[in-house]
């Protein structure tokens, strides 16, 4: 056969196996691998003629061994791929039990271009990475139902995670459409019942409404348009300022991300949009058709000027209550209790700062971050703290931003320890200076069974030419799901509102923004 090694140059460990066949038949394609549970295996159902088979889930640096059976014919072709680029992120495997493990392989979300967004085996081997360090950045990557994948795309609307396009593409890299979204798109994506998704997104005008990361949009895949527009400026108080790291330290700033949206996800047994605020430490449940504010899940410290969001403020219960800070990704589990006026939320307690004011906060190296699963009742605007882990590491665990907890279907739990920002070692939660490169900022990925055992467990350092090696989420991916280009010449296509359309007379440019710019080029590839 013909083989074409990473043929879209976006999955350097995937391949197209391409022959002629006499032929129709059922191809079974399998990437062969040390321990069964990490061996790949794909079928195609195939007619005679022009075959082209795809493969992904290679080891890089090695010659792989990939066998092809058609029910009469087996072949074992060898193929070498390139070893990980130099300035890849350092992966030491802790600790790993896959018997007690969720099924699947890990994806590993970059958030800044310094990291590559990669996919990692039980073994903690590399199975996947795109070699396009700027988009899947930053933001959830989804499985859609059609098996592909859904993510942001690889230009900047602004520094450092701000995206104004969606990409619709499979393992390989191939993309399938490209969603223009002009308000851009950071943190998260969430699919919805009727396949639209819900995105964390800005003001269209955000420049002149001065604020950014506040809006919740609805896009529609299926003509790129944005049906829906959330301004949680008209819903939360944005002069509320709670003592937090997260603000690069500018005078006269043109936005100011008062709110920094983390997350967007619909409780459909209660038809409600459920928002994340890190900066301010809530939860906030809407209504999704009157988006009325039903419930606010955070610390009560700080509302003496926000009185009229106190009546909406979950009062706690039990005697091991803690509240979450900085919390990140707020994920809606199953009804666990079969009680249709509870909701039952995980989420990643960063725990920045633990206090409303600098002078009570806890300083980085006495702090710990920590997976927490909440229980709300809806009838007595209470909240309950059932489970969480990552106290007892203490500062081991300490992320000051990023990250994610995901309830598996086995009951276990994945969490990114994203951010972990380290000087010499030491837990620091100087956040400006990790994304500028002047602290390291290094990740831990733990999966643990309901009794707290750790059955994974990974430390992601910096590479020796770099500081960052942030992991933004860890997100648990069945390969059974996928599906994968089996055709070339299927066209990409472009849909929504292009960033480069005519503008609003009464949009005013900010002043940093500068007219067309002249370069010089060695080198013109045509992509």
């Amino acid at each position: 056969p013909y083989l074409i090694v990473d043929p879209y140059q976006m999955n350097p460990l995937s391949a197209m196996v391409l022959f002629h066949a006499e032929n129709k038949a059922h191809y079974t394609v399998t990437v062969l691998a040390p321990h069964p549970y990490a061996q790949l295996v794909f079928h195609y159902d195939k007619p005679s003629g022009f075959i082209q088979l795809p493969i992904i889930g290679l080891y890089p640096g090695i010659t792989n061994q990939v066998k092809i059976e058609n029910g009469t014919q087996s072949v074992t072709l060898s193929i070498e791929t390139e070893a990980l680029p130099s300035d890849f992120q350092t992966l030491n495997l802790i600790e790993s039990h896959p018997d007690s493990m969720e099924p699947g392989f890990t994806l590993f979300v970059a958030c800044f271009d310094h990291s590559y967004t990669a996919l990692i085996d039980q073994d903690g081997a590399v199975r996947a990475y795109f070699s396009n360090t700027s988009f899947a950045h930053g933001t959830s990557v989804i499985l859609l139902e059609n098996g592909h994948l859904l993510a942001t795309g690889d230009e900047l609307k602004q520094v450092p995670y701000n995206m104004t396009s969606l990409w619709e593409l499979d393992w390989m890299g191939k993309v399938y459409q490209e969603i223009e979204i002009p308000n851009g798109i950071h943190h998260d994506l969430s699919l919805l019942p009727d396949g639209r998704i819900l995105a964390a997104s800005n003001n269209a005008n955000m420049f002149e409404t001065g604020t950014r990361e506040d809006v919740a949009i609805i896009v529609n895949l299926q003509t790129g348009s944005i049906e829906e527009s959330i301004d949680f400026r008209t819903l939360l108080d944005e002069e509320r300022a709670p003592y937090n790291h997260f603000h690069p330290d500018i005078l006269n700033a043109l936005n100011i991300d008062w709110m920094h949206m983390n997350a967007a996800q619909y409780d459909a047994q209660h038809d409600s949009i459920i928002v994340s605020s890190p900066t301010q430490s809530q939860v906030v449940s809407i209504d999704a058709q009157t988006q009325a504010i039903q419930w606010i899940l955070g610390p009560h410290e700080g509302y003496e000027d926000s009185a009229f969001l106190t009546p909406y403020l979950l009062t706690p219960i039990g005697e091991d209550f803690q509240w979450a800070w900085a919390q990140h990704h707020p994920m809606i589990m199953k009804d666990l209790d079969q009680d249709p006026d509870t909701i039952d939320l995980m989420m990643l307690d960063n725990g920045q700062a633990r206090s409303f004011t600098q002078a009570g906060s806890v300083t980085p190296e006495n702090n710990w971050s920590r997976a927490v699963h909440y229980r709300i009742n809806l009838i007595d605007h209470t909240v309950e703290q059932l489970w969480a882990y990552g106290q007892e590491r203490g500062t081991t665990l300490y992320a000051t931003f990023l990250g994610d907890a995901n309830a598996l279907d086995n009951g276990n739990t994945l969490i990114a320890f994203g951010g972990q920002l380290r000087q010499n070692g030491i837990a620091v939660d100087s956040i400006v200076d990790g994304v500028l490169g002047q602290v390291q900022i290094q990740s831990r990925v733990v999966e643990v069974d309901l009794n707290k055992n750790v059955v994974f467990e990974m430390e992601v350092l910096p590479s020796a030419q770099d500081t960052s090696a942030e992991t933004y989420q860890a997100i648990r991916m069945d390969l059974s799901k996928a599906k994968i280009l089996t055709s070339f010449g299927t066209p990409g296509i472009r849909k929504g509102v292009g960033r480069y359309s005519e503008m609003d007379n009464q949009t005013k440019v900010p002043n940093f923004y500068f007219g067309d710019l002249s370069g010089s080029f060695n080198t013109l590839v045509r992509e």
